[in-house]
């Protein structure tokens, strides 16, 4: 075999190993096949949902309403907190 081909084939053998590890470490931190109740919600998907901008869902976190949840610099949103927040301004409670 030669020797160029056997350096890529560790290569690529490392590199999908990676990749795998990097996979999982992402489903454990956004919760994904656990139950829903823990998954975690883009701040963009969030504000689309409820017609607002980022900047109100800021004052809803501040106020107490929505608790934001950072990973590295993006902002999430647990999926129970944004329904149960649903919920209640659905039903013309806290908004």
């Amino acid at each position: 075999m030669d020797y160029n081909v056997l350096i890529q084939e560790v290569a690529i053998k490392a590199a999908n190993e990676a990749a795998e590890r990097i996979a999982e470490k992402f489903r454990e931190m956004y919760h994904l096949g656990g139950g829903d109740t823990d998954r975690l919600i883009p701040l963009a998907e969030v504000a689309k949902r409820f017609s607002v901008t980022a900047q109100t869902l800021c004052t809803w976190h501040n106020m107490g309403y929505l608790k934001k949840h950072h990973v590295g610099r993006k902002v999430f949103y647990k999926a129970q907190d944004v329904e149960n927040l649903w919920m209640a301004k659905t039903k013309g409670g806290t908004r």
